[in-house]
């Protein structure tokens, strides 16, 4: 999530936009809830003023549904600074903007701070491809073989990966790495070997 906020309330570079007539509910807070979630921001208001500033939060295109805001509101009193959140969660691939129209109460002037984010999906590649046999063929018994596969990221975002269903191979066959990040367009590589101590034909799906 990329959020550009051009400024604070009463900050310097804010935009000034005509002010809605009734800011929208933009959020029951659910996105919230989880500490942990990595699509959040958090945006800092600071009363300088001498008297108390109520502000009031609306997304600037409603339809848009990829944003979303803890709070509608907030009060600070002279000299507090309050946190509001942002979250996004895009819906599809590509870029997503909207914009957060700040009201302060009493001033008719509004502040905006532009929001961006992109949307993307974690995809991977098994040596060039989707999808990838691990052949070894005929071996002699009692020799090694080992293959290397290559991981290559080719999302925006660093993906997750887990090999699973490792628990019906043989023993035979070991695989020197079971999980792992990849950085973005970045590659990993892992080997899976076979060793035989006798005659026998394996096939794992």
């Amino acid at each position: 999530l990329l959020v550009t906020p051009l400024a604070g309330a009463g900050g310097p570079g804010a935009k000034k936009e005509k002010a809605p007539s009734k800011p929208d509910k933009v959020t029951d807070g659910t996105l919230f809830k989880s500490p942990s979630a990595v699509n959040v921001e958090t945006l800092k208001f600071a009363n300088v003023g001498a008297f108390p500033a109520t502000l009031h939060f609306a997304f600037e295109n409603p339809n848009e549904k990829t944003f979303s805001i803890q709070n509608d509101s907030i009060t600070l009193d002279v000299g507090q600074t309050g946190e509001v959140l942002i979250g996004a969660v895009p819906d599809a691939i590509g870029e997503f903007i909207n914009s957060l129209i700040v009201c302060l109460k009493d001033n008719p002037e509004p502040l905006r701070i532009d929001l961006a984010c992109q949307g993307t999906r974690p995809t991977m590649t098994l040596n060039g491809k989707k999808e990838l046999l691990v052949d070894f063929g005929r071996l002699l018994v009692r020799k090694r073989e080992s293959k290397a596969i290559t991981l290559k990221s080719d999302a925006r975002l660093p993906p997750k990966w887990r090999i699973a269903g490792t628990e019906k191979l043989p023993p035979e066959v070991t695989i020197d790495s079971l999980s792992g990040i990849i950085d973005t367009e970045k590659e990993q590589t892992i080997n899976v070997s076979f060793l035989s101590e006798r005659t026998s034909s394996y096939n794992v799906p």
